[in-house]
């Protein structure tokens, strides 16, 4: 591969070859070396000569694209001379990140989280297997859709088949990340991280009295009113193995519904709960847990914490207000500041519906999980209902792509913030 911008640039204008011109090893090796040239896609002042550099190399693949007969490939928009412009890097086409979910990261969800650029040269969206369903009649009637069939009544269709009011549990929610083929050209994956339910009353809903389930706001949405999901098994002691980061780092973004959790059942409502197998040298195994208080709708963000005398340090804790959608939370204890931090409806740091702790800085260094320890929802919870639309997980700090995810989070989903 190029070893940096100059030199990849050089490479595409001396290459002829129209099955490697159509064949999408130039657009990786774009992603691949972004990596160490990076872009920022908030702040167009910051790293400015990367950007130019860029330009110049996609605007000389536009131009091979274009004259080998690929102009379907070609990510717009771009001006006459092939350069790509200001709107380009936001487009949700554009190959130079996943289109939700990082690089070593996860995603589940209601609908397509993979990347809409394929490797292969296509550009057709992907429909990747989101989840197995279960409708009436025992745990022979199950299948398995694509993010499409959620959406074009195929699923519904099934589920209502036999009785036009049944409802529809989801019985498998399935990792999207390994089928992104920016991720799955990098990285072998040997474990299975899909979320799972066999028992039917504990599923979450994805269809409702013969209804497709939607949150408040009206987005599809798992209902997750008494429902309970296990990460890599349906048997709580299956080790998960290498989930989580080896010193201590995650990013989380989520989209739900939040409601108002004064009628909750618990005093304490878990949205999700990630921990290891052991502390791994910190004071908790959390990695993290996210729960919301019914005294005032505040979110707590628990992860591996310190102690100091009798203060428990590292924690953070957000009010949130019914109708938020959109939660994003990074932690890194390798950072002096901002080493716990979480979002509420992509505002910015110093924003209302922002929070952050300079005290995070124990290391759980701890790997693995039980599938036991690692669920969504809370199944004694019946009081108020946690929505799922979609959990975008990384081992990994990505910050600074946070205004990407979100964006596309945004878009993918059709949200309007209260």
């Amino acid at each position: 591969m190029a070893e940096n911008p100059n030199l990849l640039r050089r490479e595409i204008l001396s290459t002829f070859d129209d099955l490697i011109i159509g064949g999408g090893s130039f657009q990786r090796k774009i992603a691949d070396l972004s990596k160490n040239f990076p872009i920022d896609f908030n702040q167009s002042d910051r790293f400015s000569q990367n950007r130019h550099m860029f330009s110049h190399i996609i605007q000389e693949l536009n131009r091979k694209l274009d004259k080998f007969g690929f102009p379907d490939q070609i990510v717009h928009p771009i001006d006459a001379g092939f350069r790509p412009l200001d709107g380009f890097y936001d487009n949700p086409g554009c190959f130079f990140f996943p289109r939700i979910i990082p690089e070593q990261g996860h995603g589940w969800g209601v609908k397509s989280l993979v990347s809409t650029f394929k490797f292969d040269g296509s550009t057709a969206p992907a429909d990747p297997k989101v989840m197995q369903v279960q409708r009436p009649g025992g745990s022979s009637q199950v299948k398995d859709f694509t993010a499409s069939e959620v959406e074009n009544g195929t699923l519904l269709s099934w589920v209502t088949e036999n009785d036009a009011n049944a409802d529809g549990g989801v019985r498998i929610l399935y990792d999207q990340g390994p089928q992104d083929p920016v991720r799955s050209a990098n990285r072998v994956y040997t474990e299975t991280y899909d979320f799972h339910q066999y028992y039917s009353v504990q599923q979450p809903k994805i269809v409702i009295n013969g209804a497709l389930s939607r949150d408040t706001e009206g987005k599809i949405a798992l209902n997750g009113n008494g429902a309970k999901m296990q990460l890599g098994s349906n048997n709580g002691n299956e080790t998960v193995k290498d989930f989580f980061s080896s010193n201590g780092t995650w990013s989380l973004f989520l989209v739900t519904d939040f409601q108002d959790y004064s009628t909750a059942t618990n005093a304490n409502v878990q949205v999700l709960h990630f921990t290891t197998s052991t502390n791994g040298g910190a004071n908790s195994s959390r990695k993290p847990i996210i729960a919301c208080n019914r005294a005032n709708n505040e979110l707590a963000i628990a992860q591996p914490t310190q102690t100091v005398g009798s203060d428990t340090l590292g924690n953070i804790f957000l009010p949130t207000y019914p109708g938020e959608q959109l939660l994003s939370s990074f932690g890194d204890p390798t950072l002096a500041t901002n080493n716990n931090e979480a979002f509420l409806d992509g505002v910015n740091r110093g924003e209302v519906g922002h929070v952050t702790t300079d005290e995070a800085t124990a290391v759980n260094t701890e790997t693995d999980g039980k599938s036991g320890g690692n669920v969504l929802f809370q199944p004694s919870e019946v009081g108020v209902t946690t929505f799922l639309s979609a959990l975008v997980y990384s081992p990994t700090n990505e910050f600074f792509f946070k205004y990407r995810i979100e964006k596309n989070l945004i878009e993918e989903f059709d949200i309007t913030f209260v």
